[in-house]
């Protein structure tokens, strides 16, 4: 891969544990919460993280205030703001700065990830990453999240690069879907050893498989 010349990276469960956002989230709801109702913090994120751990998604804030008789969706809508702009508390994966620091040096480096605008920039601010990125795009509008083509094309525009000197790293599916839809070679980064996207061109386990496979840029 010497002739490559752009490394696109996804956000969450790329660069860093997703897990830390909603840890840090739930921390800052239930804050909230105990400020405004005089309850312990303690109760109310251990029911935050529970209902978490066991499988709820979408609907975490609607089961808590219910159990606790507060429930309108007024205070849902508060509660999803408080989670999603709160400033969090977060550290990238092992070796992940001094990793981007290094592929800096041979290659134009973006970032394309999906969610509201403000909530992705908290993160990557709270990482300490967002000097390693020529280009960072954010796709808050939900019509044009990955897979979707759009994303991927404004930021090999900016790097002006094409798309098929361009490697994309990232953990889903829909981040290989939409490097494959423009000729990028895709790298399916499985920190927790997810099974094998079929579709992706590389499959590792963390960052130094990556450099073994993308060299340095020569």
């Amino acid at each position: 891969m010497k002739k490559m010349k752009a490394i696109l990276f996804d956000l969450d469960n790329t660069l860093y544990d997703e897990k830390q956002f909603v840890d840090s989230g739930f921390k800052a709801v239930a804050e909230y919460i105990s400020k405004e109702y005089h309850l312990k913090i303690s109760e109310i994120y251990n029911i935050l993280l529970k209902d978490f751990e066991r499988g709820l998604r979408g609907k975490n804030f609607d089961v808590l205030l219910e159990k606790k008789g507060l429930y309108n969706k007024k205070l849902v809508f508060k509660l999803i703001k408080v989670y999603r702009e709160h400033p969090p508390k977060l550290s990238p994966y092992k070796d992940i700065p001094e990793i981007l620091e290094n592929l800096k040096k041979y290659f134009k480096l973006g970032l394309v990830t999906d969610g509201f605008v403000k909530t992705q920039n908290n993160k990557i601010s709270a990482l300490g990453i967002r000097k390693f990125f020529d280009v960072v795009i954010i796709t808050e509008d939900g019509k044009f999240w990955k897979p979707h083509q759009k994303p991927y094309e404004l930021a090999i525009k900016k790097l002006k690069v094409p798309s098929e000197k361009v490697i994309f790293v990232g953990d889903a599916l829909k981040d290989i879907q939409g490097a494959n839809n423009l000729s990028m070679i895709s790298i399916q980064i499985a920190h927790e050893n997810q099974e094998r996207i079929p579709i992706s061109n590389h499959y590792v386990s963390n960052f130094k498989e990556i450099l073994k496979i993308i060299g340095t840029g020569k």
